[in-house]
């Protein structure tokens, strides 16, 4: 599995704006389709909580920028924008093709649990070709998965390697205003809420790229 990051991506400018906005009071954020969960109704959350002592389901909200084909957000070709100069920057010298096949932004919030050793239900995000037909993707069939933090605050993403009941901790990354990590489709990761900050914010993206995370 690769997990690939970079802290240097974005300009502190752009932060800056990008962090007024997510904290505006007029910015829209609302419930996941699938109610306040961190995972959708299908994802056996239940046995989960059961069986794993670190496991917890903090409440989440989103604000949906482009789901299934489909733009939700006035925002969205900012962050599009945003995509393109983090991407260029980070592989210069690749002929890098892509597009976005699934993009939104994640807050979650302030939380009491002892430590930071607690995360949300571990999960893949979508597949893509469940979504599209790669038939009519060109090159682009390599799924990319991105997250992008803004603001400082606590609350690590965790990355497992095996499977949901069968896991062991690969590797813990710690939110960073304009931090970008990268990591492939099948790859097994878990949001957890901030214990310090109020409020933790990220952006998450799946890509289809004509170039594989392996290869580059």
């Amino acid at each position: 599995m690769v997990i690939l990051y970079r802290d240097d991506l974005i300009h502190k400018p752009l932060l800056d704006l990008i962090n007024r906005v997510l904290c505006d009071n007029n910015f829209h954020w609302e419930s996941p389709t699938f109610g306040y969960s961190t995972v959708n109704r299908d994802y056996p959350t239940k046995k989960l909580l059961d069986t794993d002592s670190k496991a917890i389901d903090s409440p989440q909200m989103v604000h949906p920028l482009f789901i299934n084909g489909k733009i939700h957000s006035a925002w969205f070709h900012i962050f599009e924008n945003l995509l393109t100069n983090i991407l260029n920057q980070a592989f210069p010298s690749v002929d890098f093709k892509w597009f976005i096949g699934r993009a939104k932004l994640n807050v979650t919030f302030k939380s009491h649990f002892s430590d930071g050793s607690y995360y949300n239900p571990p999960h893949i995000d979508p597949y893509l070709d469940e979504v599209y037909d790669l038939k009519d993707c060109g090159d682009k069939k390599h799924q990319i998965n991105m997250l992008i933090y803004f603001g400082d605050s606590d609350g690590d993403t965790f990355f497992f390697k095996g499977y949901t009941f069968e896991k062991e901790l690969l590797k813990r990354i710690s939110p960073k205003n304009g931090r970008v990590v990268m990591f492939n489709r099948d790859q097994l990761h878990a949001s957890s809420p901030p214990l310090k900050s109020q409020n933790r914010f990220v952006l998450n993206v799946n890509l289809l790229s004509n170039i594989s995370l392996n290869s580059i």
